[in-house]
């Protein structure tokens, strides 16, 4: 009796949980079916490297692990180095077989939690340079082991929940705020980040928010609290925002950085769980409100320039001297598969289409869509008012027009009050329709032209330009 593919399906499923790393590399040769149910990934054992590639989306990440434990002496690789090294330390080298399988689960833990690249990790190349105990490819210093046990033993409770084990290991002097070069982590960090409210409760009382979230010489810092809002748990972040209170702790640099921090990745749903707890000024509020709105427009968040637009209207409107309109800021830094769009948007809720701003009071917005070659864009700020007359550094946004080549936008300059004639560089001009060449091609047997042709002629008469 042949088996359903179906009941065969379910039976793969299940005895992933079951067979070793190597046996389903082995067991997805067997036939298609067997492959994509194993493997539902493009890596080979033949191509490990093409592992890192879809590592994110691996489904068999601690088996592979193991199996890099277990083939340490065929493909060592610096993890398995550091995993063997552990093992020998005198301390862990006394204990049975089982404790040692846990306590290399729990570094597992941690190094899949890791900041650093699985390439670096699994890496021959820092594995050789671990035993020869030179500086590693990140330039960092080997720490010792003792000290890599210790924070892969402080990420692992604070990810399975342990609160025990955790105070436990705080209590022997374990300092959570350290970074570890070897696993590419700072403890602390992941507390903030998944820990659970008996966790939290034991860290948020002994460090502070701010902690380094790299090496030393990257001088990189984290807010904690801003790291646990980013993660959208609004629970963990009121324990924590209540925790230090209760403390008498001033945390409204804190909470500014958090909002700032979730407002930048559009969960504006966080901002009422962290607003209710700030007592900044109204102008400082003001300014975190223009920073957060210039860099929704800067990465295309439709849903945050809107929300701010719901909350703060007039005050999207503000400018500053030392920053770029958010009109110029969604011609120049939005990405353009949203700029249009965002434009639109700026320009439907009162964004001035002439308007200059701090930086960029050398050209008009319209001068800068022309330059970046946006038609529609530079189409859509006539509609809106621009003034195509408006010649800022001398430049005529006509001029620039024809230059490029861009006659239905020379139509429109023409159709909402562009001059025709105009002077630039000491020199006057005349712009025209050329209608001739229009008569000419129809007479051919050309379809009805429907793109005029327009031409520059230099006054006097000099030369022209064509723009087709």
């Amino acid at each position: 009796m042949r088996l359903p593919l179906e009941i065969l399906q379910l039976i793969l499923q299940e005895a992933v949980d079951i067979l070793p790393y190597g046996d389903i590399l082995h067991s997805r040769l067997t036939n298609s079916l067997f492959n994509k149910t194993l493997w539902p990934t493009s890596a080979s054992l033949d191509h490990p490297g093409a592992i890192f590639t879809v590592w994110r989306k691996f489904p068999y990440k601690r088996k592979y692990l193991w199996f890099l434990i277990e083939n340490h002496r065929e493909r060592p690789c610096f993890f398995s180095e550091l995993c063997h090294d552990i093992r020998q330390m005198p301390h862990i080298a006394a204990t049975s077989e089982k404790e040692k399988h846990i306590l290399m689960d729990k570094m597992i833990d941690a190094i899949l939690h890791s900041t650093e690249s699985p390439s670096m990790l699994f890496s021959p190349h820092r594995y050789r340079a671990c035993i020869e105990n030179v500086t590693d490819a990140s330039g960092g210093r080997i720490e010792p082991l003792e000290r890599t046990l210790e924070s892969g033993l402080a990420a692992s409770a604070i990810l399975r929940g342990d609160h025990v084990e955790l105070q436990s290991l705080l209590d022997e002097g374990l300092w959570l705020m350290r970074w570890s070069e070897t696993m590419g982590q700072v403890p602390v960090d992941l507390a903030y980040k998944e820990g659970t409210p008996e966790i939290i409760k034991i860290v948020a009382p002994r460090y502070s928010f701010f902690y380094q979230s790299r090496s030393w010489w990257t001088k990189d810092h984290s807010c904690g609290l801003a790291v646990a809002a980013r993660r959208g748990d609004a629970e963990r972040v009121e324990l924590l925002i209540k925790t230090n209170l209760d403390r008498g702790w001033d945390i409204s640099l804190e909470l500014y950085k958090a909002v700032e921090g979730v407002l930048r990745i559009g969960k504006v749903e966080m901002v009422g769980v962290l607003e209710k707890y700030m007592t900044h000024p109204r102008e400082s509020m003001q300014w975190l409100w223009f920073y957060c709105y210039n860099e929704a427009v800067k990465n295309g968040m439709f849903h945050v320039v809107r929300w701010l637009y719901n909350r703060e209207g007039a005050l999207m409107k503000q400018t500053s001297p030392w920053h770029k309109t958010p009109l110029f800021i969604a011609l120049h830094d939005c990405p353009s598969n949203a700029r249009l769009e965002m434009v639109r948007l700026l320009l439907e809720n009162g964004a001035d289409p002439n308007g200059n701003g701090g930086l960029e009071v050398s050209q008009t917005p319209l001068q800068r869509a022309i330059q970046n070659g946006d038609l529609e864009a530079a189409m859509l700020l006539v509609e809106f008012g621009a003034n195509p007359n408006t010649a800022a550094r001398g430049t005529v946004p006509l001029h620039m027009a024809i230059q490029q080549g861009h006659p239905a936008l020379v139509r429109c300059m023409l159709e909402h009050g562009a001059k025709p004639r105009y002077q630039f560089k000491g020199k006057r001009y005349t712009v025209r329709r050329s209608e001739h060449i229009t008569t000419l091609l129809e007479d051919l047997g050309f379809d009805q032209v429907t793109e005029q042709e327009y031409v520059i002629l230099d006054r006097p008469d000099t030369g022209s330009r064509a723009c087709h």
